[in-house]
């Protein structure tokens, strides 16, 4: 059962729910307001298939600070042992083009290759940050906060969590000439109908799925159906 504060729409707890009355208390603003419209819903709305339990996944940890909610995943897998070797092929490549280069004196054959050097430098970065770097989700009640550490990948995210009508999981399909691979998206909507990506990228899909139920555990939203998610079995 999922009612909302109709002043701060923060997730009432279900204690501070009077359902014989109609009448809940927001435990974040203190309102007493009468819920039984939302009590009305959540009783005549369809019913869900829901989703099994996802195991905590390796490379998981799930801490509380504080009474904050903090999900860290590493991001290390077995997908950065191939772009070890191929960075170190790619890397080592390009050394040897610019030694001969340099040394001969042949600049336009050294500024033919700095495109490639541009790749090479990116790919060495990314495969650093995949043997260095931790995802670090925090999640209070009024705010979710999203920061990659140690190594700066992009900026932090800040939403704040009483936006958030529904998260959900989606696949992003990437194909190439010959090779085919998935990724996995954590998103949410929120109450003003938009679409939002909370975290994306992810390898697989047991990790985006266990973000997407702690985080809705957490801050108590019901899981709800929304098209475009992964399917339900």
């Amino acid at each position: 059962m999922r009612i909302k504060c109709q002043k701060c729409r923060f997730t009432v707890d279900p204690k501070d729910i009077d359902i014989q009355r109609g009448i809940a208390k927001c435990g974040e603003c203190g309102e007493i307001f009468n819920c039984q419209d939302q009590l009305s819903e959540v009783s005549s709305g369809p019913r869900v298939q829901e989703r099994p339990d996802i195991a905590l996944p390796k490379g998981f940890a799930v801490n509380y600070d504080q009474g904050a909610l903090v999900i860290t995943r590493r991001w290390f897998g077995p997908q950065f042992l191939f772009l070890t070797f191929f960075c170190l092929f790619w890397d080592g490549f390009l050394v040897v083009w610019y030694s001969i280069s340099i040394s001969q004196g042949q600049w336009f054959m050294a500024l033919f290759a700095s495109l490639h050097a541009l790749v090479g430098i990116g790919l060495t970065y990314y495969v650093l940050c995949g043997y260095l770097n931790r995802t670090i989700i925090e999640v209070k009640r009024g705010a979710i906060g999203i920061r990659h550490v140690p190594l700066p990948v992009s900026k932090d995210v800040q939403i704040t969590a009483t936006e958030i009508a529904q998260l959900y999981t989606k696949r992003k399909v990437h194909r190439g000439d010959d090779s085919y691979s998935e990724t996995y998206d954590v998103r949410m909507k929120t109450y003003d109908q938009k679409d939002r990506k909370l975290i994306d990228g992810l390898f697989a899909q047991d990790h985006a799925l266990f973000i997407e139920q702690q985080i809705e555990r957490y801050l108590g939203i019901a899981d709800q159906s929304v098209q475009g998610e992964v399917e339900r079995f």
